[in-house]
């Protein structure tokens, strides 16, 4: 039975005061396998860690391929009150009066949801055409009860609702043919979406990235501050390296090889002890030698 609508859990925290930002610094940071375990859980040390940023006042902004739903949780066991970005860049949220700006843009639950990807409808419906036009064989979560979502992502029911509200990307299972795939890839690029490996998830979303949503982000913060922002990233997936690269410093948090590209770049730190303890020490370099300097 296809999961045909959506009741969004309502979390609605009061809106933000507008931010001081004694910091010229933004961190840019993935969540799984970094802040958060399998269960979403944060360790004590993580939680010390972040609470010495906040003391510095260095905004923490998520920049991952959760839901909104789910990082309102998470943000609120932790007191974030920043901006962050969802679903591999689809959607940045920014609290209710965070920011001056009087644009025109979709609310939902006291955020500003400033949409770069197509909505969910939008990417479902191309989606389901690829797959009939090219008799391709794939399924997502749009196609998956709860019960599904639970056993193929083997996650635990209550976050399986909450990445069942979706507002711009699909993860979905291959089932089909590695030549059929290059043919799924060629129609993807007609149909503008993109394909971002997740584990073994593909997650499909329109023409975005995490880093052009983390580039919007820092200029609405340089518009906002007038003064020069410079970006901290950390991922522990090398297929991050778009948004890593495009960082004044970044680490990677991987015992994966990685690309080239970072491997060439000087403002890269590398660490290979994974999980949050990995997180952790990348911020404590990251405070030692980086903080008070100007980036490179």
């Amino acid at each position: 039975m296809p999961n045909t609508s959506v009741n969004y859990i309502s979390s609605h925290q009061p809106p933000a005061a507008n931010h001081d930002l004694a910091s010229p610094w933004l961190i840019f940071t993935g969540l799984d396998g970094l802040l958060t375990d399998s269960c979403a859980h944060i360790s004590r040390p993580t939680l010390e860690t972040l609470e010495k940023l906040k003391k510095n006042n260095i905004p923490v902004i998520f920049n991952s391929n959760k839901t909104f739903s789910e990082l309102l949780e998470i943000r609120k066991i932790i007191n974030n009150t920043h901006p962050f970005i969802i679903e591999n860049g689809s959607v940045i949220c920014v609290p209710d009066g965070y920011f001056n700006s009087k644009e025109v843009v979709d609310k939902m639950n006291g955020y500003a949801m400033y949409f770069l990807s197509d909505h969910y409808s939008m990417v479902i419906q191309k989606l389901h055409r690829i797959r009939q036009d090219g008799k391709l064989n794939f399924e997502g979560f749009y196609d998956w009860t709860k019960t599904d979502i639970i056993k193929n992502a083997g996650i635990n029911p209550h976050l399986a609702l909450l990445n069942q509200q979706r507002l711009s990307s699909e993860p979905i299972l291959w089932h089909d043919t590695a030549a059929k795939f290059e043919m799924f890839k060629a129609e993807l690029k007609k149909y503008q979406l993109t394909l971002t490996p997740a584990n073994k998830f593909f997650v499909i979303t329109g023409k975005t990235s995490k880093a052009s949503a983390m580039k919007l982000l820092k200029e609405k913060y340089q518009q906002e501050y007038k003064n020069k922002i410079s970006m901290f990233a950390l991922s522990s997936f090398a297929d991050d390296h778009k948004m890593l690269k495009q960082a004044d410093f970044s680490s990677i948090i991987s015992t994966e090889k990685p690309s080239s590209t970072l491997r060439h770049c000087q403002n890269t730190f590398f660490q290979k002890q994974t999980n949050s303890e990995g997180w952790i020490e990348s911020v404590e370099y990251f405070l030692k030698n980086k903080f008070n300097q100007n980036p490179c």
